[in-house]
């Protein structure tokens, strides 16, 4: 595994960690509203957008930590991921 491919791997893993904790929260807000208790269900939303985002989408992030000389670019973060001209 590259540098660059483990560097991915830890985006996404703390995107899901950062997502749990959003919706944990936003769950426990849901139900406490229910129950009547005021409390700010805004508090787990922002965690878990931004959790999704690291989830779903760090190539910006990856490109940035890993400039073009390390096999990653803006669109493609990951070399793999690039398509090849044989299939044109």
């Amino acid at each position: 595994m590259t540098p660059v491919q483990l560097f991915g791997v830890a985006v996404r893993t703390i995107g899901l960690v950062i997502a749990v904790y959003g919706g944990c929260s936003s769950m426990l807000g849901l139900l406490l509203i229910l129950w009547g208790q005021p409390v700010p269900l805004i508090a787990g939303i922002p965690a878990l957008l931004v959790g999704l985002w690291l989830l779903r989408g760090p190539g910006w992030l990856i490109a940035f930590a890993y400039p073009e000389e390390h096999g990653a670019t803006r669109f493609y973060p990951l070399a793999a991921d690039k398509p090849s001209n044989a299939a044109q």
